[in-house]
């Protein structure tokens, strides 16, 4: 028997208003809810009431959208975006869902799914809340968030609506009266944010910088550039009080190890008021223990190996700490006939060979 055929994204009304279906469901299931588990909400101050938003959510259990329904306000009603591979399977949740709405069916295997954009954006220019898991999937433990899918933040900044964050704790492994928790962080704001971008006047840092601030203000950000000579650019954006948000860098590798990347460049541990090389501020306590326990191990086998692998997946993947964009080499001569003692090297031109000599 073949599977039934995924249902379009459109195919359930999206709305402010919640139906009198739904309004029964909330009125009946709620106070089951709360018999079956006991539910802490905080943060409820957090939710807005003169607008909606694009809801945001880590993914643990089946429980994780009933709470939200159970601890929301009725309206502006929440739309969710899920998978409906097993669920039309299943005839009377399926009929259940398609009376109650609030639900906008994701195809997996469309892409682009234009459909479902279009729909999503209908959903909050007529005032509807729109609910996603961004991780895509369950998370695979309790307190551990997957990396997430694109897609909330612009849904947020091209309707101009702020998006609001919850933690859900406790959910994945449920019983009887046990303590979930619903955590309501407060909205953050996707329109209008000013980003000040900071960048050396020469190519090809300056035509990077000004590429970044280009795309910052496609998603709805307002750059303002600031390209400065070489001479002093990185003592500028290496001093707090500048407070550069944005911004071009680059790190000659001095040897052939990475802890003279991570340390130096991403070690929370050696943020600094003035002359900082970590200018992002990146400071992530899990990955900073990590780097300071590999900094004692000086031999690199495989398994440590390994582990500065995994620093590296979790600054650029996990936490896209910073976007490696460009290797760039430069040519340098050494040898037993080159006189060291004339050997000029300074941050600003780098290496002199006008003052090399030989021996």
């Amino acid at each position: 028997m073949l599977a039934p055929a995924p249902p379009p994204a459109d195919l359930l009304p999206v709305q402010r208003a919640a139906t009198p279906m739904f309004r029964l469901l909330k009125l009946t299931a709620g106070p089951i809810l709360h018999a079956l588990f006991r539910i802490e909400v905080r943060g409820r101050e957090n939710i807005p009431t003169d607008r909606n938003y694009v809801l945001i959510a880590n993914h643990l259990n089946w429980l994780d959208s009933f709470a939200i329904l159970a601890e929301f306000p009725t309206e502006p009603r929440v739309h969710f975006l899920g998978d409906t591979t097993i669920l039309v399977t299943r005839r009377f949740q399926w009929a259940m869902v398609r009376s109650v709405a609030g639900f906008i069916p994701v195809n997996r295997n469309l892409h682009p799914d234009t459909v479902l954009f279009d729909h999503v954006n209908r959903c909050l220019q007529r005032g509807g809340v729109v609910a996603i898991y961004p991780e895509g999937n369950y998370g695979k433990h309790e307190g551990e968030v997957l990396p997430f899918k694109k897609g909330f933040a612009h849904f947020a900044i091209d309707n101009g609506v702020p998006v609001l964050p919850v933690a859900l704790s406790g959910m994945q492994d449920l019983w009887l009266r046990k303590t979930v928790r619903v955590i309501i962080g407060r909205p953050i704001e996707s329109a209008g944010q000013t980003v000040d971008v900071y960048g050396p006047t020469e190519d090809p840092s300056k035509s990077t910088t000004e590429y970044l601030a280009g795309q910052l203000n496609k998603i709805g950000y307002k750059t303002k550039i600031h390209l400065l000579s070489h001479a002093v650019y990185f003592q500028t954006i290496g001093n707090q009080a500048t407070k550069a948000q944005a911004m071009f860098t680059d790190w000659y590798q001095d040897y052939p190890h990475p802890i003279d990347w991570f340390d130096t460049l991403l070690n929370g541990n050696r943020i600094s008021k003035i002359h900082n090389n970590n200018v992002g501020n990146v400071k992530v306590p899990s990955v900073d223990k990590e780097i300071e326990a590999l900094k004692q191990i000086t031999n690199l086998t495989p398994q440590v190996n390994a582990r500065w692998a995994k620093v590296d997946s979790d600054l650029m993947a996990k936490y896209a700490t910073t976007i490696p964009y460009m290797n760039r080499s430069s040519t340098d001569f050494f040898g037993p006939k080159i006189d060291m003692s004339c050997y000029v090297f300074n941050v600003v031109a780098y290496w002199d060979f006008a003052q090399s000599c030989m021996k």
